[in-house]
């Protein structure tokens, strides 16, 4: 009994600790991140671009070679349904992604077509702070933060 007794102190010492940390955190909130970087179609409507990512990031995704899987979850551009209750269900376009100068440029395999409407998506921007969690499988998906763009060809 006083065994399982000095096991909950410790465990909850252990949460207090915890929390603790968590709450001095350095970390900017996801509102502070989102507010410089933003998506925009290039000046001649051929790709689109996510601008004011943190050099130390693009170095990063420079450096490292990202699937596409893994490119999608950080930076996609889908076609957009008309119904906003199948936005969520839509398939990524394909295409190619390259980091130039300060600014990740997707660059649709096909094209955009003319009159058709589109919209891209930046996930978790807490990214700008951790590249690493840019890249592990499933982080993205929890984190339901989004910077999003929406266009017409």
């Amino acid at each position: 009994m006083k065994i399982l007794y000095e096991v909950r102190n410790v465990l909850r010492i252990i949460l207090i600790s915890i929390l603790c940390l968590s709450a001095c955190s350095s970390d900017p909130s996801p509102a502070a991140l989102q507010k410089g970087v933003h998506i925009s179609l290039s000046a001649d409507s051929s790709s689109v671009e996510l601008h004011l990512v943190q050099p130390d990031v693009l170095e990063y995704l420079k450096e490292d070679s990202l699937s596409k899987k893994e490119w999608n979850g950080l930076f996609a551009v889908y076609r957009d349904p008309k119904d906003p209750e199948l936005r969520d269900l839509q398939l990524p376009l394909k295409g190619n992604y390259l980091v130039k100068d300060s600014v990740i440029v997707f660059l649709p395999l096909e094209g955009f077509e003319r009159d058709s409407g589109y919209f891209a998506r930046f996930y978790s921007p807490k990214t700008l702070v951790k590249p690493s969690d840019a890249i592990a499988e499933g982080n993205l998906a929890r984190k339901r933060e989004i910077v999003e763009f929406n266009f017409i060809r």
